[in-house]
């Protein structure tokens, strides 16, 4: 790692870390080196017994020295370096005054055990460059002072018995020391990295925990949302349904009919609309602009004016509703009622009481009549309601004449618009045809049942594109009038 790497780690931190870590090693050698220095005393007895009470002395002096600095450096009364060099400068002094006044024969034994002391020293200090410096300076100073007071001549014989040993010993507490302080420095940048590093992602662990908190929290109040929304669009499609027409008055009027109702939301934008008056009946099957709420709003509006026009005109033809349908939804329009672009697709169908003609009007939704296995195809005007300017001149009316055994079929366009699972393509008009000629024999219910399971096959787990709306049935149960004008219902 570069030096530069702690460059950015704080002084403190680095003298913080320093004095943690070396500190117990600086004072176990205030206690180890005197305890060393006193356990050498035998071999002054048995080496240099003439200056062995002077050795007696310098050594127990030494140690009490060193106890004194430990109780300063351990009670942080005295920097941990300042008492290291405190230490070393009057044991050095020691050495060297030993190697000038031992006997000549001693002196390689002394020499040795002081070179012994300096490579564990060089050990266990970590020292700052300048440290290593300051002590090599004084080192050298005061070996020069000494051989200099007591002459050339013992310098020489120091040198003959280990002295370069020594002095070769002596540099390398500055060396290793070096060594050892720059791994310090590696070593506490990699764990200041570290430690940052933790801090850090112990940060984004909060924040992601903060934010997983957040978005439970979101994701409880969304559920509660969601929940409150489909409770009311649920108790939406409840009044929708109160004001349509019901199901289970063309399930009783059309016995044997299907209907395949699927809106895309709860809600649909799909609606049919079902009467009878003096034996005609009445039916459609519209498709409002748009689908959810707001198709289900244009469902009810378009259901109420179709119920006014009916009770308004005496018998009215499809031309009338969709005429009549049409200058109301532009009259809304332009009253503000609903957007300009709102409008519906609607295809509507009078059936006289002999059951024999029908009557068909569409605006933009065809008519579809399968007989004796043949289908035959009506379309509406190419005008939706609310669409067309010139009020009275947009939607055709066809008069069919009927047979007992023709199945008729009203839709809207969810039904053909229906993307695929398999090839990601709409369900198409000829897919419909192909499947009602195909099962044209079977009853409508059966019919309706065989398009639905179709319908769902083609979807598989695709969305749904639309709100899906079909009522089909026979003629055949569409019954005549009596001779007492009542209408009678076959089950």
């Amino acid at each position: 790692m570069q030096y530069s790497s702690y460059d950015k780690i704080p002084k403190s931190r680095i003298d913080e870390e320093r004095i943690r870590t070396f500190k117990s090693t600086s004072l176990l050698g205030l206690l180890v080196t005197p305890l060393i220095n006193l356990a050498w005393l035998p071999f002054d007895w048995f080496l240099a017994p003439l200056v062995f009470d002077q050795f007696i002395i310098i050594r127990i002096t030494l140690l009490v020295f060193c106890l004194g600095l430990y109780a300063l450096v351990s009670k942080n009364l005295l920097n941990m370096e300042v008492g290291t060099h405190l230490s070393l400068a009057p044991l050095l002094c020691q050495v060297l005054y030993t190697m000038n006044v031992v006997p000549e024969n001693a002196m390689l034994t002394y020499n040795l055990g002081a070179a012994a002391y300096y490579l564990s020293l060089g050990a266990a200090l970590a020292w700052r460059p300048m440290n290593s410096l300051v002590f090599v300076g004084y080192a050298l100073l005061l070996s020069i002072v000494f051989f200099l007071f007591f002459g050339i001549d013992t310098f020489n014989i120091h040198f003959r018995n280990g002295g370069l040993v020594v002095f070769t010993a002596m540099l390398i507490p500055a060396i290793t020391g070096k060594m050892r302080y720059d791994a310090f420095l590696t070593e506490i940048t990699q764990r200041y990295l570290l430690d940052s590093a933790n801090i850090k992602l112990a940060n984004q662990n909060e924040e992601i925990v903060l934010q997983n908190s957040a978005i439970k929290t979101q994701q409880v109040e969304l559920q509660a949302a969601y929940l409150r929304i489909t409770d009311s669009l649920s108790y939406a499609k409840k009044i929708q349904e109160s004001i349509l027409s019901p199901v289970n008055e063309l399930n009783n009027k059309l016995p044997n009919c299907f209907i395949i109702s699927k809106p895309k939301d709860i809600v649909s934008g799909d609606f049919f609309w079902f009467r009878q008056k003096a034996g005609y009946t009445y039916l459609a099957v519209a498709d409002c602009t748009g689908h959810g709420v707001p198709g289900a709003l244009m469902t009810v509006l378009g259901a109420t004016l179709l119920n006014q026009i009916f009770e308004e005109k005496h018998l009215p033809t499809p031309k009338d509703f969709l005429e009549n349908l049409n200058i109301r939804i532009r009259k809304s329009h332009s009253e503000g009622a609903v957007n300009t672009h709102e409008g519906m697709d609607i295809a509507l169908i009078r059936i006289s009481p002999d059951a024999k003609q029908l009557l068909f009007s569409g605006a933009k939704r065809p008519l579809l009549i399968v007989r004796n296995g043949e289908l035959i195809e009506t379309k509406g005007s190419k005008f939706s309601i609310g669409s067309c300017i010139n009020l009275l001149e947009c939607y055709d009316q066809i008069e069919i004449t009927l047979q007992q055994t023709d199945q008729i079929y009203l839709f809207t366009d969810g039904i053909t618009d229906q993307i695929g699972i398999k090839n990601g393509k709409k369900f198409m008009i000829n897919q419909l045809r192909e499947t009602l000629i195909s099962n044209s024999k079977k009853p409508s219910n059966y019919i309706g049942e065989i398009l639905e399971h179709s319908l769902t096959q083609w979807q598989g787990n695709t969305p749904q594109t639309d709100d899906m709306l079909m009522i089909g049935f026979e003629i055949d149960d569409c019954v005549k009038v009596t001779s007492n004008k009542a209408v009678e219902h076959i089950a």
